[in-house]
């Protein structure tokens, strides 16, 4: 085997082992109930009645009405493997090679912008350990496929291919519909050539047009999802509430959700665009009337997003804990860490701890890349990296962002990390990066 090889395959293999062994772990204690979430059984849903043919439905039993709380494409997957005869650990292997394809596009997209094989093993050293991904992959949710995709888009977009950029974006979106504005965000991209950027524009809207008729045709208004309404109510507008009167996230999101229902007036069901909108209004009248309170809320939320070790939904899938802590609220504990203790299980404990030690080794390295890159004028990189990070930062922040949250944007941190890593072992090496000085550069000199 060619020495050049050795070390992407070791990391290829680690990725795929460390995915495996939880898989294992997950089987043994629980069956194939540990792979589900109390969000998988909605999209497990979905795809059994595509793949029965009884439509896009979130119904168990007939009258199949169609469903608009979700986008398309990962009830799809499961509705193709379903068909094939997947049950849920098949389903669950085929997550694992997602994630471990996400590690090797994470490589080659480190390369691309590089040219140097170390850069690109470290960054795919950070996703084959980040424990995040790893439990991802072993879970019936979006994150896997849409990380993947996402990775994809972004290294499509840096090479500037505008007409396969686009498509995979707008797949993106239609796995979940908080990429709906990665497009736009990604223009700057595509600054030189007015062509390729209305291409790139042009893919994406293509991609999503077809559901966004679907959705007109089917409840009368042409939209991706009513689930980011719910989440601004429950979510965000609950989060207000929640800060301002002193009240569990939970009792304040039912709070709301009853007022949408009583102002809407009429059962959800029979028009959930329409009460969709009434839930928007609702959040939008109470995120008004308290900004500071919701500027506050986001902000001490992001640390949560971008630094919080993965730990409740560890244990839960291992059957370790019998429901999950991730939101809940330890403000009274007297003894923090005694509660983390009695709440955490000794084997997630542990991992906390490697989650910790990365964290502090990832970040500094990230930075250190972003000033590399900056030196040698790549501000095409810096700005697809940073704007990739801050874009999650912006729609997933909130108080009930966690560990998970932080899965769609590793790749961005990863290429970043594996590029400051590199110059860091170099310590010279910065002052190579001297090839790239734009989207359709010829790519970093090694460092």
């Amino acid at each position: 085997m060619p020495s050049s090889l050795k070390v992407p395959l070791s990391i290829f293999l680690a990725a795929l082992a460390l995915r495996a062994l939880l898989f294992g772990g997950i089987l043994a204690r629980r069956g194939t109930d540990g792979f589900f979430q109390p969000d998988s059984g909605g999209y497990w849903t979905l795809g059994a009645n595509l793949a029965a043919g009884h439509g896009f439905s979130q119904r168990p039993s007939p009258p199949f009405a169609p469903d608009a709380a979700r986008t398309p494409l990962y009830p799809v997957f499961l509705a193709g493997l379903m068909r094939l005869g997947a049950g849920p650990a098949a389903t669950i292997l085929v997550q694992i090679l997602l994630s471990v394809l996400t590690c090797l596009a994470v490589m080659a997209w480190t390369h691309r912008l590089t040219s140097c094989a170390r850069a690109a093993c470290l960054a795919g050293l950070v996703m084959a350990l980040d424990v995040p991904s790893i439990l991802s992959a072993n879970l019936v949710m979006t994150e896997t496929l849409f990380t993947l995709l996402l990775a994809l888009a972004a290294m499509t977009a840096s090479s500037g291919r505008a007409a396969p950029a686009g498509l995979v974006a707008g797949l993106c979106t239609l796995c979940r519909p908080i990429a709906i504005l990665l497009p736009v965000l990604w223009i700057p991209l595509f600054r030189r050539n007015l062509p390729k950027m209305v291409l790139f524009l042009a893919a994406a809207l293509a991609v999503t047009a077809p559901w966004l008729l679907r959705n007109r045709d089917v409840f009368g208004s042409p939209f991706l999802s009513t689930d980011g309404s719910r989440n601004l109510l429950l979510a965000k507008a609950g989060g207000v509430l929640a800060a301002e009167e002193g009240i569990p996230l939970s009792a304040a999101g039912e709070r709301l959700e009853r007022q949408a229902q009583e102002g809407f007036g009429k059962d959800p069901a029979a028009d959930p665009a329409g009460y969709g909108r009434a839930q928007a209004a609702l959040a939008w009248r109470v995120l008004s009337e308290h900004p500071w309170t919701y500027v506050g809320n986001h902000i001490l939320s992001v640390p949560n997003l971008l630094l919080r070790p993965e730990r409740s939904a560890l244990d839960l899938a291992l059957g370790l804990a019998s429901g999950p802590t991730t939101l809940s609220g330890w403000e009274g504990e007297r003894d923090p860490l005694g509660a983390l203790r009695r709440k955490t299980s000794r084997l997630t404990l542990t991992l906390v701890v490697l989650q910790m030690s990365m964290t502090a080794a990832i970040w500094p390295a990230f930075a250190y890349g972003l000033g590399a890159l900056w030196r040698c004028r790549a501000f095409a990189a810096v700005w697809l990296l940073l704007s990739g990070i801050a874009y999650f930062c912006v729609f997933s922040g909130g108080p009930e962002a966690y560990a998970r949250f932080r899965v769609p944007l590793m790749p961005f941190l990863a290429v970043g990390a594996g590029i400051g890593g590199a110059a860091m072992l170099r310590r010279a090496g910065t002052k190579n990066l001297r090839g790239l000085s734009g989207t359709d550069g010829p790519g970093l000199d090694p460092v």
